[in-house]
């Protein structure tokens, strides 16, 4: 979107040029328009009013576009700066060691042509302590980066002042943010907790901003940065010898090393999210914009046909046809001028409100603080007023050229209504009306037949279907209309006894009847915007519906909280260490197990590739974990005897289901012997049980054995990492979590995710997103009910002479007002209908193809559908009554006026 801010800004610019012109250089058109305006306040006041609206929700969308991809440049460098590689040691297969030696880093380097930087790099906890020894403030999770002071200033040459003679041992250079989390300075001292647990005293020489290296969150995604010397940083990962763990480069490899692009990683991320953000709130820029258009186009028909035969007698007394069009013309630019001021400053206080709240629901989604600082960029303010201008000067440009291709005669003559079309247009029409009406049958048929929806919507046809049956949207509202005449015989027989509703519905109808184009358009107003609310209705309660379903926690055996940590973590080492606080006394009795894991071998899972874990647990995992066993050795009584028997024997093994779905040609039942090849290791276990499929692929895929037969099969220590499970107390509180988290710091094992959390983390974001959506859905029906009063406003005026004449004839005022009011509850009523109808439809569509929604027993929320179509109903005929009632004030005598 960024990349059409300058084509829009120019058009802004370029037609208000042409309206400051047209000021300028035609005073008299220019005092005619202000005249005009003025006398028609009211109406021109909505209008601009309902624009505005329009202008605000794209202007909006530009403003959170251009903030949200400005901060990704800034973030860009300031995490990675001229970092576009990292090449780390543990997921190299060319390797023969978890760590580079320095022979293996020159031949990395022989590989690449830009600049590289071998780095020794790991998370660790940092912390401050008062004075009496107690801890002060922690900072878990902070990504430690060794390195050699001369290369790292070839790397990054701004370093140079920061590191002055070079980084010593037990020194530290921390990034704004670490030290901001910590509350040091230069000069103070700060505790690094290595992989031992013990405690190192750092000094910090310098805090410096973030930029590049100093801001890197390495491939672990730390929160912030510390940079210290190469020896200070073996220490801390507790490694002997010149090893490194990480080389950064800024060109590509050109050989077998595998190297991640950090810094395209992070801009696709990035831009992924944007464009999901953009085009959910773009959408309800869209819609406004048709919106705005609908309501700008119905306006100036009115306006045209209005004063028709005014524009006539201007042209006998010497007016050109061509100051005609600049007449309307100017008008609408005027009008678009006012709304796209007014719009774009409300689109940017819009802007500033969304930004901290959007980017806030998606820190779950994006692993990391998405910044978006707003802008008054120039180039955004005139692009939402090139907008506003721009579908103003389309609409009123095709209606004034219908206007002035009229002869001065033909617009001096009494328009003469067309009730019926002649044979040659109804031939055609009606061949018009068999097609539309076959489409909507299908289009019925897809949704509520099920062989039919069976056989037609498969995986990639769906986005056809779904934009098929949108698009019977348009073609509903086009039948609809042909069917007024129909409509209004069968209401006509029906109250045929009733003398005053009968005259009632046949003025509303009548004049719905007449300009067929209008109520077209005012019906599809109404129809779009609730389908859209429909849409946003069924997508948050389905959301809703598919979280209390799903249950996350059973997915991961029942535990709660769950870390991952690269070292062999050992259960009673982790608890016996919390339990020296005094802070684990004071939390709820909790579960905690220690699995250890070795990557096995990848299989391709339906989603993409799976990493096949071979998981050692200990007798912890075995009393804590409810995964379900699909089937178990006939020796064993329940699930946790045969979970407590793996935990005391190196012979049995526990297979996960998934791994014989995903093996193919994989017949291993319970009492086999299976072969567990690592390398050039094999070893022989016995199937006591196969584990149920479970939804934590992360952490549950593979096997089970016990933990002693890990090292048989490993080739060193090094490959073995772990993950940390938790189960909770039934009252554990928030306060007891950060209590948990803080004590598993302490030991360096974080960060502590909820497993609920993350797993729902998406679907709140999207409820909120699509709450947001159906909010701003409801402010674009606002815009439809505005345009709905300016409409009836100006029909009142056009049609006061024909007011005057049922007066005359002696049928009183409350007879005219109801039958306006009839009108514009007939409109509201049958536009909500159709849309809520074909949204709902599609929605359901939708979502039942994504999430089976029958499965889950899912029922339509028809009464909160039926309360929001209430009431926007209620308020469409509130709002009709101030300008039906303005019926009231008509005179007969209008009558008698030939010219407005």
């Amino acid at each position: 979107m960024t990349q059409a801010v300058p084509f829009l800004t120019v058009i802004g610019a370029g037609l208000t040029a042409y309206m400051l012109l047209l000021l300028l250089r035609y005073p008299h058109l220019r005092r005619m328009a202000w005249r005009s305006m003025l006398k028609q306040k009211r109406s021109t006041l909505l209008t601009v009013v309902g624009l505005a609206i329009s202008t605000s929700f794209i202007s909006m969308t530009i403003f959170m576009n251009t903030a949200l991809t400005a901060g990704m440049k800034t973030e860009l460098e300031k995490f990675y700066g001229r970092i576009a590689y990292d090449v780390p040691s543990r997921t190299q297969e060319a390797a023969d060691h978890t760590y580079f030696d320095l022979q293996t880093v020159q031949e990395i380097r022989q590989n690449s042509a830009g600049v590289s930087l071998p780095i020794m790099s790991l998370p660790a906890t940092f912390m401050t302590k008062n004075g009496n020894g107690t801890i002060g403030k922690i900072s878990p999770y902070v990504n430690v980066i060794g390195v050699d002071s001369a290369e790292a200033i070839r790397f990054e040459p701004f370093l140079s002042s920061a590191f002055g003679s070079g980084l010593q041992r037990n020194e530290v250079l921390l990034s704004s943010h670490a030290a901001e989390m910590l509350g040091v300075k230069t000069g103070d001292t700060v505790y690094a907790i290595d992989n031992s647990n013990r405690e190192n005293l750092l000094t910090v020489t310098a805090v410096v901003p973030e930029h590049g290296l100093t801001g890197y969150p390495g491939i672990y995604h730390g929160k912030a940065t510390a940079i210290v010397d190469l020896d200070t940083a073996r220490s801390l990962e507790g490694v002997q010898g010149t090893f490194y763990t990480n080389l950064l480069l800024t060109e590509p490899l050109l050989a077998k090393w595998e190297a991640v692009p950090v810094r395209d990683d992070f801009v696709t991320e990035r831009k992924n999210a944007i464009a999901f953000i953009t085009v959910i709130i773009g959408i309800v820029s869209l819609n406004a914009i048709l919106i705005g258009i609908v309501l700008i186009t119905n306006i100036f028909r009115l306006i045209a046909e209005e004063r028709r035969s005014e524009m006539g007698i201007l042209r006998t007394v010497g007016l050109r046809k061509f100051d005609v069009g600049r007449l309307m013309m100017l008008e609408g630019l005027l009008c678009g001028f006012c709304s796209g001021i007014f719009g774009v400053s409300l689109g940017l206080a819009l802007a500033y409100l969304l930004l901290d709240r959007i980017t806030a629901s998606f820190d779950d989604v994006l692993l990391m603080d998405v910044k978006a600082p707003l802008q008054l960029d120039p180039g955004v303010i005139f692009s939402g007023l090139g907008i506003s201008m721009l579908f103003v000067y389309i609409c009123v440009k095709l209606i004034a050229r219908q206007t002035i291709k009229l002869s001065v005669v033909e617009a001096i003559r009494p328009v003469q209504p067309k009730l019926k079309s002649d044979k040659t247009e109804s031939i055609p029409r009606k061949w018009m009306f068999i097609i539309c009406s076959l489409f909507l049958v299908f289009c019925t048929a897809l949704i509520a037949v099920p062989d039919i929806r069976m056989r037609w919507i498969t995986d990639n046809r769906l986005p056809l279907i779904i934009a098929m049956i949108f698009l019977s949207l348009p073609v509903l509202v086009w039948v609809f209309v042909q069917l007024l005449p129909l409509i209004e015989k069968g209401l006509l027989y029906l109250f045929r006894n009733l003398a005053v509703p009968t005259l009632i519905i046949r003025l509303a109808l009548r004049n719905m009847n007449i300009p067929p184009l209008r109520t077209g358009l005012l019906l599809f107003l109404f129809a779009v915007v609730s389908c859209f609310i429909s849409f946003s209705i069924l997508y948050s309660d389905s959301m809703s519906k598919y979280m209390n379903d799903s249950k996350p926690v059973e997915f991961a055996g029942g535990h709660d909280l769950v870390v991952r940590d690269w070292r062999p973590l050992d259960t009673e080492s982790v608890v016996r260490h919390m339990a020296t606080s005094k802070e684990y006394a004071q939390i709820e009795p909790f579960q905690l197990s220690a699995v250890q894991q070795l990557f096995w071998k990848e299989a391709q899972g339906p989603n993409g590739p799976i990493d096949i874990k071979i998981n050692g647990i200990d007798r912890s995992f075995a009393e804590s974990n409810d995964i379900p066993l699909r089937a178990r050795d006939d020796r064993y009584a329940s699930d946790r005897e045969t979970w407590s028997a793996l935990a005391d024997s190196d012979e049995a093994v526990i297979v996960a289901e998934n791994l014989l779905k995903y093996n193919s040609g994989n017949t291993n039942r319970v009492g086999d012997t299976f072969p567990i090849v690592v390398g050039d290791r094999t070893v022989f276990k016995t199937i006591i049980a196969i584990a149920a499929e479970s939804g934590y692929q992360s952490d549950s895929y593979g096997i089970w054995i016990h933990n002693r037969g890990l090292a048989r099969l490993a080739e060193s220590e090094l490959d073995i990492h772990s993950t940390v499970f938790i189960k909770l107390g039934l009252h554990t509180d928030h306060d007891a979590i950060e209590k948990i988290s803080r004590l598993l710091a302490l030991q360096n094992i974080s960060p502590v995710k909820s497993i609920v959390k993350s797993e729902n983390s998406f679907y709140v974001s999207m409820i909120f997103i699509v709450n947001l959506l159906q909010g701003f859905n409801i402010a674009a029906l606002g815009i439809g009910m505005l345009g709905l009063i300016v409409v009836m406003y100006r029909l009142v005026r056009q049609r006061s002479r024909s007011i005057g004449m049922l007066r005359t004839i002696g049928i009183g005022p409350k007879t005219v007002v109801l039958s306006l009011l009839l009108e514009g509850f007939f409109i509201g009523s049958f536009g909500l209908s159709i849309g809520f109808t074909v949204g709902t439809a599609i929605s359901y569509l939708t979502f039942n193809s994504l999430f089976n929604l029958e499965a889950l027993h899912y029922s339509l929320p028809l009464m909160r559908i039926l309360a929001y179509f209430g009431a926007a109903l209620a308020c469409s005929l509130a709002l009709s009554y101030l300008p039906a009632r303005k019926a009231l004030l008509v005179p007969p005598t209008e009558a008698t006026r030939t010219t407005s």
